[in-house]
């Protein structure tokens, strides 16, 4: 894809039909200590994250929210439990229902459908699925049973771009709120999430956060920095960055040339 936009002289985000500069994003915090969560909280909403996501496990899922709700109470707020509980956990999502969180990502199992079909119908926030999505198909199975009203789309899980394009036409055509995750990529594939989450109906801020959240140095010459809660896209034709041979040297311990 990086060769067919510089072949045709265009950065990513347009060849995919993007006219948007910037991306509204995201943090996920994982902290297990009230103090230190709080901590990264307010740093985050002082940095300009527009919307925040904890993760949560039974045990630590109450507390943390009904914390942070009393000091931001207009906080764009989610939980993610990356299927740490079961069906018998429905109380501790009844009691979220109160807090008016985005959605409650992945509640149950990675491979049920069924199950979050059941609590989706029980709880009025909006659950999320996310390590159930490797296709369109899972994509479909979750519509069509209700298992959730929203998909956190990774476009390197489902098979690359065209598949994650395919995705968000059908979540937009059905009704599905549909956002760009992201993972504990370099700049490379960073830049890839950005293009695919400035697309037109992907507005909710993604979990996209700026390359000095995880590198003291990436290894491309473009590393993301946010500006006012919002990645800047690079307009540059390509994928939206350039690789710096000083700094991947730097960082690898055997080098092969094979020209």
């Amino acid at each position: 894809m990086g060769y067919l936009c510089r072949k045709k002289k265009q950065p990513l985000y347009r060849l995919l039909g993007s006219d948007n500069a910037a991306v509204a994003v995201g943090i996920s915090l994982g902290m297990n200590n009230l103090e230190d969560l709080m901590q990264e909280v307010q740093a985050a909403v002082e940095k300009g994250y527009t919307r925040v996501k904890i993760k949560i496990k039974p045990g630590w899922d109450i507390l943390p929210v009904q914390t942070i709700r009393q000091s931001y109470p207009h906080l764009k707020l989610m939980v993610d439990a990356n299927g740490a509980y079961d069906l018998a956990d429905v109380e501790v999502f009844k009691s979220l229902d109160a807090y008016d969180l985005e959605m409650i990502e992945q509640p149950l199992g990675d491979d049920d459908f069924i199950n979050h079909a059941k609590l989706q119908r029980i709880i009025r926030t909006k659950i999320c699925l996310d390590e159930n999505i490797h296709s369109i198909e899972d994509v479909k199975v979750a519509h069509q049973l209700g298992s959730a009203r929203a998909i956190n789309l990774k476009w390197a899980r489902v098979g690359g771009l065209f598949n994650a394009l395919e995705i968000i036409q059908y979540c937009q055509k059905h009704g599905l709120l549909v956002w760009c995750g992201g993972m504990f990529e370099s700049g490379v594939g960073r830049s890839y999430n950005l293009a695919l989450a400035s697309l037109e109906g992907l507005d909710f801020p993604g979990d996209i956060s700026e390359s000095s959240r995880y590198w003291s140095e990436d290894i491309v010459e473009q590393p993301q920095k946010l500006v006012e809660g919002r990645l800047l896209i690079p307009k540059i034709s390509g994928a939206g960055f350039n690789i710096s041979k000083k700094r991947v040297e730097k960082y690898s311990e055997k080098i092969e040339s094979f020209i």
